[in-house]
């Protein structure tokens, strides 16, 4: 086979296609000067194929979802197929599920060897995720769903707004392009080294993919995907894993005992995912019930399938002159526990330990060479061997990702159980031993944990640690913070302390790095992270770095983008027993896909198909197209409650200073109640006794009781028991 250039500086371009009974197009983008070409096919205008063809040996293509519905669909329209035996094609995949080689057999058709195309709905990061809501995670201009039905014609005077719309879809997917250049750029690296086209994989599939090129090379034979079979097994630990505590050693022994089940019958049609149970391991009950107990020191621990998770909620840790923050992950951890299991995948056999050592030593000398140039300032060698290094993460990682997947030729779910008890035992391990020794470990999640340590006493943690890294043959990695906020262990910021100059923030490119997860992540694509009203967020980061005030960060925001939140509304059910996706406002279609920002005296809320309130959207004004200007109405303190409640979340009861030095009362009620109350607005409490459920569901003030309003009668009360007592005071 002859070997691609797969480095190949060929010009870009991004495509795309849109589909109806009288009308079909094809669009191009160049990347470079951003020039669009839409090449159209109705009744009176064939489709002109050698403008096509012209643009597909010109350019290197990317596609979203290009090889599951666009490229077969192309092929097609290029062999000359009718507008009606386009749809009926289409109709074909989108509702009837036909894959890519079926279609090609199915109407004979495939597409010519000189298109060189990448499709990017597995490169992006998250699952099978709509082109949409990467949009709204790249706070793209203009959201905008197919604003024809599929199932109607476009006739003469709609194709302009098919235009606009594939338009706007191409802005998308070049947007799209950009931000992926990173994961672009290794799976170029990748197909040149082993000259096989991974460009349109995930990173498991690309791992899968190596793995089974190398076993092929190795023994002359391609792995095929296993027969999956109904057994049971138990868990073997290694004999290193040993503990101390009854607590431990009782979690330990139930483990032990229990038997991990793998159904080989196939799933029911139309089974949901969550409920599948073909060749998946599922966590027996009796690990379940150890949780509700796994308590090592001031933290609760959850044993899982995945990994080890700890269960802190709204907690902080502020690092001082008597107390460090450290955190330690595990190097490699679960591909070296994999090495060490003593299972190996079924269809892969005996040589899949020596190629996956290899994969997994060539991550850590790659990752030392990068370091080395780095510091010698050989920059662009430096990042050579980095997307090496970066190249075997993805595939060490990748493969860990397929041990519980029937469909993948490293299906394995012996060893899967075997590394992830064995990782989650092993960090219970170092936990015990810590605590024993009056550490406290704040947090944990599958490959490390972080420790509050007495400075004085950093040895000793140190000398822990060693001895552990000893017994069970891994080493550690360290990283200081200078504080951690917790809401969760899934939300929770951790500000880097800079390693060379201690006490001090680290900047990064002129910027303090925080680790924000969670609700606190940054809208963003690699963060995996939808707008969640961002500038909540940088409020509360400004005020824990520098103590800026909260409302001063919001009202100096000018970036409408960090103000917007984003849902994706799905099927609701109608009245007649039919289902339909999307979201309304005032009677006007949205999308499936909504976005908006909170509005000063607006009213009512974004709905569903069938009418219900789409949650958390009480007072929103839509924000589908980005507006050129910040607006006028936005309710800054609607923003300034939530950055005050995600402090309150992280444990940080800090009271709005506007609220400050209030005295006297005033009548309120609480949201989405119908009883007015008196409230002193010193305590915020009301005079019968409510509160506040929390800072995110404020009193709301009247000027005055509506008189459809009921009103308190302990707070009438009260209130006139008060103004008796301001009146002896007078």
């Amino acid at each position: 086979m002859a070997k691609k250039d797969y480095r190949e500086k060929r010009p870009e371009a991004v495509c795309d296609t849109e589909c109806y009974r009288d009308y079909w197009s094809i669009g191009f983008m160049n990347l470079e000067t951003g020039k669009k070409l839409i090449i159209e096919k109705y009744d009176g205008l064939p489709l002109d194929t050698a403008r096509i063809a012209k643009a597909f040996r010109k350019f290197r293509i990317y596609t979203f979802n290009g090889n599951g519905y666009d490229m077969p669909m192309i092929a097609l329209a290029m062999a000359g197929a009718s507008n009606n035996k386009l749809k009926e094609a289409s109709d074909d995949i989108i509702q009837f599920g036909t894959r890519a080689w079926k279609f090609y057999d199915k109407y004979g058709v495939s597409l010519p060897p000189y298109i060189d195309h990448v499709d990017l709905i597995e490169v992006a990061p998250g699952v099978k995720l709509s082109l949409k809501k990467y949009g709204a995670r790249m706070n793209m201009p203009k959201l905008q769903e197919l604003p024809i039905d599929p199932s109607e014609l476009i006739g003469a005077a709609r194709r302009p707004l098919m235009r606009q719309y594939l338009g706007n879809d191409l802005d998308t997917t070049a947007a799209l392009v950009k931000n992926l250049d990173e994961e672009i750029d290794i799976r170029n690296e990748i197909s040149a080294e082993y000259n096989i086209d991974v460009r349109s994989k995930s990173d498991a599939q690309i791992a899968e993919t190596l793995l089974a090129h190398e076993v092929e090379k190795a023994t002359g034979y391609k792995p095929d995907k296993p027969e999956v079979k109904t057994f049971s097994f138990k868990y073997t630990p290694p004999p290193f894993i040993k503990f101390k505590t009854p607590l431990l050693q009782k979690a330990l022994e139930v483990v032990l005992a229990t038997r991990f089940f793998v159904s080989g019958e196939p799933d029911p049609p139309g089974a949901k995912k969550g409920k599948k149970n073909y060749g998946v391991v599922r966590l027996p009950q009796a690990i379940k019930d150890l949780n509700a107990d796994l308590r090592i020191g001031f933290t609760d621990y959850k044993l899982g399938i995945g990994g080890l998770h700890s269960q802190e909620k709204r907690r902080s840790y502020i690092a001082d002159e008597d107390n460090l923050i450290e955190d330690r992950d595990v190097r490699a951890y679960y591909p070296r526990i994999m090495l060490g299991s003593g299972y190996a995948p079924v269809a892969v056999g005996k040589q899949f330990v020596p190629i996956f050592q290899r994969f997994v030593d060539l991550r850590d000398v790659y990752k030392a060479q990068a370091a080395t140039l780095k510091k010698a300032g050989a920059m662009e060698k430096s990042m050579v061997y980095k997307k090496r290094s970066d190249t075997f993460k993805i595939v060490n990682n990748g493969l860990y990702g397929k041990l519980g997947s029937p469909y993948s030729i490293v299906y394995a779910p012996q060893m899967m159980i075997a590394t992830t008890m064995t990782g989650q035992f092993s960090l219970l391990m170092l936990i015990e031993e810590l605590h024993l020794n009056k550490f406290n470990v704040i947090s944990a999640n599958t490959d490390g944990i972080v420790t509050v340590i007495p400075r004085e006493r950093y040895g000793l943690f140190a000398s822990i640690v060693f001895d552990w890294e000893m017994a069970t043959s891994f080493s550690t990695e360290a990283v200081r913070y200078l504080g951690v906020y917790n809401r969760d262990v899934n939300s929770y910021l951790a500000v880097v302390e800079d390693d060379k100059v201690p006490g001090e923030i680290k900047i990064v490119d002129g910027i303090p790095e925080v680790k924000r997860k969670g609700v606190f992540a940054k809208a963003g694509l690699q963060a995996k992270h939808d707008p969640t009203f961002d500038i909540c967020s940088t409020a509360v980061i400004e005020y824990l770095l520098h103590g800026t005030d909260i409302e001063s960060t919001i009202y100096a925001c000018e970036d409408i983008t960090q103000f917007l939140g984003v849902k994706q509304v799905g099927l609701s059910t109608l009245g007649d027993g039919t289902k339909k996706a999307g979201g309304y406002k005032d009677g006007e279609y949205l999308g499936k896909m909504v976005r908006w920002y909170y509005g000063e005296g607006a009213t009512g809320f974004i709905a569903k198909a069938n009418g219900a309130r789409v949650a958390g959207t009480t007072g929103a004004v839509p924000c589908m197209d980005l507006p050129e200007e910040f607006p006028d109405d936005v309710d800054h303190q609607w923003y300034v409650r939530e950055a005050y409640a995600r402090l309150d979340d992280i444990g940080l009861r800090t009271k709005n200073p506007k609220l400050e030095g209030r005295q006297g009362y005033r009548a309120a009620v609480l949201p989405k109640q119908k009883t007015a109350h008196v409230i002193d607005l010193q305590t915020n409490l009301s005079l019968c006794g409510k509160a506040a459920k929390n800072v995110r569901e404020p009193w709301e003030e009247l000027n005055h009781v509506p008189h459809d309003m009921r009103f308190c009668k302990v707070c009438q009360e009260e209130r006139g028991y008060v103004d008796a007592e301001d009146d002896d005071d007078d």
